[in-house]
Parts: structure tokens; C-alpha cells; sequence
């Protein structure tokens, strides 16, 4: 189904935007 595909990109591409941010700088030992 193209509409499941256009909501799997758009979680990567939030996750994207997301993960950089909060898992680099926290590290493996400090996460939420």
C-alpha cells in the first residue's frame, strides 16, 4: 500500500532528525 510506504519514510525521516540529537550526545549509558 503506497500510504504505509509515504508512513514508514516519514517515521525515518523524523527518526532521523530525532536520533542524531538525543542518542550521540547521551551515549549508550544515559538513555531515556
Amino acid at each position: 500500500m503506497p500510504g504505509e510506504i509515504y508512513y514508514f519514510i516519514a517515521i525515518l525521516v523524523k527518526s532521523q532528525k530525532d536520533a542524531p540529537e538525543r542518542i550521540q550526545p547521551a551515549g549508550p549509558g544515559k538513555r531515556p
